[in-house]
């Protein structure tokens, strides 16, 4: 079984404008992504999940443009400042039932992490799965989609912007899944025990 990723990206970031379309390895940050996506086994569709209107043609165009012949990667659309709602509006269309959450400016990701979660996750069935302990833009979440519909009416602006945000603010009320992965070295039998574990995705 394979998960889909769906990208949040845009081109009008405020610190870094165009920031996801920058040379980076002789491709753009956002293909080194996609490139680092594929070698993930636990990875069907990609999604890239762009804010409607107007305003966002030239993204769009860049995208249809990169990417007409790949039939992995996908476009979808929704509102700009309600990423969550964006986010359901793209499972919708594609009828994605659970998702790896990524963001277009972290070309960097580690492609092993992500089929280690995606196991744990068909596992233990939690609403939502987040790693702790990488650095920034390393970091991975799985998410229920029915579980994000549910709290959509119910999360706060902020929360509906950052997605996720709303299971750090009501840890008890959904099973949440985190698996810390901020440790890499053997020091104790316990380490030793987890890296057994993660042995055929690492190596």
């Amino acid at each position: 079984m394979k998960l889909d990723a769906i990208i949040q990206a845009r081109l009008n970031s405020k610190r870094l404008p165009k920031k996801i379309v920058l040379n980076y390895g002789g491709k753009t940050v956002l293909e080194t992504l996609i490139s680092q996506l594929k070698k993930c086994k636990s990875i069907g569709r990609i999604i890239i999940a762009i804010p409607s209107g107007h305003q966002h043609i030239e993204l769009y165009g860049y995208l249809n443009t990169k990417f007409e012949n790949d039939k992995r990667v996908l476009i979808g659309f929704g509102s700009e400042e309600d990423v969550m709602g964006r986010m359901i509006e793209v499972c919708d269309l594609y009828e994605v039932r659970d998702f790896f959450r990524i963001c277009a400016d972290s070309p960097l990701i580690i492609p092993w992490v992500f089929d280690y979660c995606k196991d744990i996750y068909t596992n233990k069935v939690p609403n939502y799965l987040k790693t702790t302990g990488l650095p920034l833009g390393q970091n991975i979440e799985i998410v229920d989609v029915n579980t994000l519909k549910e709290i959509h009416s119910k999360a706060t602006k902020e929360e509906k912007e950052h997605v996720t945000l709303y299971f750090d603010n009501h840890p008890k009320e959904y099973f949440v899944k985190t698996i810390n992965l901020g440790k890499m070295c053997i020091d104790t039998p316990e380490d030793y025990k987890f890296f057994k574990e993660i042995e055929k995705y690492a190596i």
